[in-house]
């Protein structure tokens, strides 16, 4: 995550959706790798897929898991005062919608 996190601040041409990584992992795993993410890479080149793959009840699990665990990075970040609700809100907007629709028109 945390190169993954530098490439995309890097270069203009990288982008990262880290959906696969949620079904994957268990909670805290996939809290910290949230975690890393919006520390390392610019929150306009982040997106969340719930894609899964080979078990029907991963793609509810990922879609589940994804939105409540970036809630609560997103919760913890406005109560260290990194961020407002506001920012917050617009943040989780665009991982979970926006980044996508802007990039693939």
């Amino acid at each position: 995550m945390r190169e993954a996190g530098y490439l995309a601040s890097v270069y203009p041409q990288v982008y990262l959706d880290f959906g696969l990584a949620i079904p994957s992992l268990s909670v805290s795993g996939m809290r910290e790798a949230i975690r890393q993410l919006l520390e390392l890479a610019p929150t306009s080149k982040l997106m969340y897929s719930s894609d899964a793959h080979s078990i029907p009840e991963l793609y509810y699990l990922g879609a589940k898991w994804g939105r409540r665990l970036l809630g609560e990075v997103l919760e913890e970040a406005i109560q260290d005062t990194d961020i407002t609700a506001s920012e917050a809100e617009a943040i989780a907007t665009a991982i979970l919608r926006e980044n996508a629709l802007a990039l693939y028109q």
